[in-house]
């Protein structure tokens, strides 16, 4: 675990009282989750831990699970009172499958294959079993990033996915890296239909309040799709490749990363935007507070919020499989180092 050097504007800690909770935070790129919580002596603490890969998360069968390079990590919970303990369980595996959002309904866990165009039903007899392709993907020639699927969203009521962010529309390998930068879209999976196009690297997905919530990347942009009518609506804009999307209560929670050289040809594309998480009014779509990162950090792929106990404050911290941490029985964990004095 290593302490992250961040400042921040007064409304976080504002957020913080109102909602009493945690942000895990992943990077793809730094191969780190990130823990954000209130602290009596600093205000805020930031702290990371080691993941390679990190990418989705979700919970699934009571468990907390997080997608890495190759397979996606099982957390065993620990309630210690005060503190909650996140320790690495199981592994389990799909292969270098660029693996991107990760989702479940508690009977199955499904994941972003975007090295195989799909959205696929990760099971305990192969590697993985596809969902869904795009309908203009070759189901027998989809081995290669070509549309750049990455994000997916459940349906609250038929509890599967139902829509699904992608670059462009192409069976050719890399080939979304050749299209024109706004040929991003979303589908309806159930309907095999695109409800939104025109847009500059889509990402993030989430239905929230029968509305469908999406960022697209490339814009700065958060924007609100009628699931009916299909009409979109910029709820905010701000500088910086978004990507990693929580709303909680009447607060969307955005991560905005740092630039690099990719992003040099996207329209908001701003070489002194710092790697941040931006917390904006659904309503009246203002940014209301600001977390800023000085070091270690630029990019962000998923943001979660983990609720605490009413009425009791909680830190969360993680065991990420270092084997310093065991838990025997129903015993609280405890470190190696205790057991052997």
């Amino acid at each position: 675990m290593q302490l992250v050097k961040t400042t921040w504007s007064p409304g976080l800690p504002e957020f913080f009282q109102q909602h009493p909770c945690s942000l895990l935070i992943t990077s793809m790129r730094e191969g780190a989750i990130l823990l954000i919580q209130p602290c009596a002596k600093t205000g805020i603490e930031v702290s990371s831990y080691a993941l390679p890969g990190a990418g989705g998360v979700t919970e699934h069968r009571g468990r907390l699970c997080i997608s890495g390079s190759n397979g996606y990590y099982s957390f065993l919970t620990h309630d210690l009172g005060r503190e909650v303990l996140h320790q690495v369980k199981t592994k389990i595996y799909y292969g270098l499958i660029q693996p991107h959002e990760l989702h479940s309904n508690n009977k199955t866990i499904w994941v972003g294959n975007t090295g195989f165009n799909c959205i696929a039903e990760v099971n305990e007899n192969s590697s993985f079993k596809p969902f869904w392709h795009p309908p203009f993907i070759d189901p027998e020639q989809s081995l290669g990033d070509r549309c750049h699927l990455n994000g997916f969203a459940i349906c609250p009521q038929t509890q599967k996915p139902e829509y699904a962010t992608v670059f462009c529309r192409t069976n050719k390998q890399r080939g979304w890296r050749e299209e024109a930068i706004n040929e991003g879209c979303v589908y309806e999976i159930s309907t095999n239909t695109v409800i939104c196009q025109g847009l500059i690297r889509p990402h993030s997905p989430r239905i929230y309040e029968n509305k469908l919530f999406i960022l697209e990347s490339g814009t700065g942009k958060l924007i609100a799709i009628d699931r009916q009518s299909h009409n979109r609506e910029v709820i905010h804009e701000t500088k910086g490749f978004v990507r990693g999307l929580h709303l909680c209560g009447e607060t969307a929670i955005i991560g905005v990363s740092a630039f690099r050289e990719t992003f040099h040809n996207l329209p908001n594309a701003d070489p002194d935007t710092k790697a941040s998480l931006i917390f904006v009014n659904l309503s009246s779509g203002t940014e209301i507070a600001r977390l800023c990162f000085e070091e270690l950090i630029s990019e962000f792929f998923s943001v979660t919020v983990l609720p605490h106990k009413a009425g009791s404050p909680v830190r969360h911290a993680f065991d990420v499989g270092t084997g310093h941490v065991v838990s025997i029985g129903q015993e609280t964990p405890q470190t190696v180092e205790d057991l052997l004095h």
